[in-house]
């Protein structure tokens, strides 16, 4: 008896030094695994589906109809061969691999097809069990073989697969060459935050007189001096003040600038009767007058009566809207406005027959309104 167990331990420990000395030990305790492991979502909140990007470098170099399984652990849904698409190669990992699906990313070559079964050289065959899909090499001579230290892209659109409830599922990947490994991802209530803010309306209006466009304090003005009938005066650039206007507004409706008139004319202040009236005219020498027109702008539109063909800093030929009390639009804008800048020529003539008096005035008022 003693002798059989002395018999016994002696062939397992020969049987035991064949296997550590001819390797399979070493093999077995030292199994390889893939690396650089990552899995990019775009959506992480439970029970909704997400494109999947999983990306791991190879350890080991696979062979002809060699396999790699990726088990999508708790995640649901009927996902189909439409919805992969595989990259792999030596650097980027972008090499070679199958066309592009919605959420992937273009191949750098797509010479590869994925098949419910694998084909010679570069078709691969794809079978989904549920959510665990298994990718076969191809077969024969592969054109494209994955080989140790390649980089392996899996793309998996969001048509048919959704996220567990909140948790944190653990995806593994094994290979028939050896290769394992797995990645833990997030699963959580929700994974989007909610922004939301106020813009206020707003707008901006501002009056100048000057001869030049800047800025001026008040109160303004515009004198037009001594009228004779020798000639229409009227801002000119140079003695004669021009009244400018500045607009900025967000209204999504754009906005417009008005112009109302106290007299609706020049009117003599101790002999109220007299008056310079005012028309829709041109200037002309001797022929009494007195209007506005536009003279240049930026980001405004010019309104009729007072967007007439000339305006310029020599009165006489200038083509000027009529003022009445009542307001009329000189300018206007369709929409939101930065900068909005539009300049005014004020001008006047008499006739013969105009009273003399050195009082003739007028205010004009200015009002701008926007449409939020």
């Amino acid at each position: 008896m003693k002798l059989l167990k002395f018999r016994l331990i002696s062939s397992f420990l020969i049987v035991a030094t064949i296997l550590f000395t001819s390797g399979i030990w070493v093999n077995i305790a030292n199994a390889a695994g893939y690396t650089a492991i990552t899995d990019v979502m775009t959506r992480e909140k439970a029970a909704t589906k997400s494109v999947h990007h999983v990306t791991f470098t190879l350890a080991t170099s696979m062979v002809a109809s060699g396999t790699i399984t990726i088990d999508f652990d708790t995640f649901t849904g009927t996902p189909v061969l439409a919805d992969v698409q595989i990259c792999h190669g030596a650097t980027t990992g972008m090499e070679d691999g199958t066309a592009v699906v919605t959420g992937g990313t273009a191949c750098t070559s797509t010479s590869e097809t994925i098949a419910a079964s694998n084909g010679a050289t570069t078709v691969w065959g794809g079978v989904w069990t549920g959510t665990s899909l298994v990718l076969t090499a191809p077969s024969g001579t592969p054109t494209f073989l994955p080989l140790a230290t390649h980089k392996f892209n899996l793309f998996v659109t969001s048509t048919n697969i959704t996220n567990p409830a909140a948790s944190s599922p653990v995806v593994t990947i094994t290979g028939s060459n050896g290769d394992t490994g797995n990645f833990s991802v997030s699963i959580i209530d929700d994974d989007q935050v909610s922004i939301t803010a106020t813009v206020n309306s707003s707008i901006t209006f501002d009056i100048d007189t000057a001869t030049t466009d800047t800025n001026s304090a008040t109160p303004y003005s515009v004198a037009l001096g001594a009228i004779t009938t020798a000639a229409p005066v009227g801002s000119n650039h140079s003695t004669i003040n021009s009244i400018w206007v500045d607009l900025d507004t967000n209204a999504t409706g754009g906005a417009a600038i008005s112009v109302s008139s106290a007299n609706a004319a020049l009117k003599s202040v101790v002999t109220p009767a007299d008056t310079i009236p005012s028309a829709t005219a041109t200037m002309a020498n001797a022929t009494a007058n007195y209007g506005i027109c536009v003279n240049n702008i930026s980001g405004l539109t010019e309104v009729s009566p007072y967007n007439g063909a000339t305006c310029t800093a020599t009165p006489v030929g200038n083509t000027v809207g009529g003022l009445t009390v009542a307001a009329q639009n000189m300018f206007t804008v369709a929409g939101p406005l930065a900068s909005g800048r539009g300049e005014i020529f004020v001008d006047a003539e008499n006739a013969i027959g105009t009273v003399a008096h050195p009082d003739y005035a007028d205010t004009l008022t200015l009002i701008a309104t926007g449409t939020f």
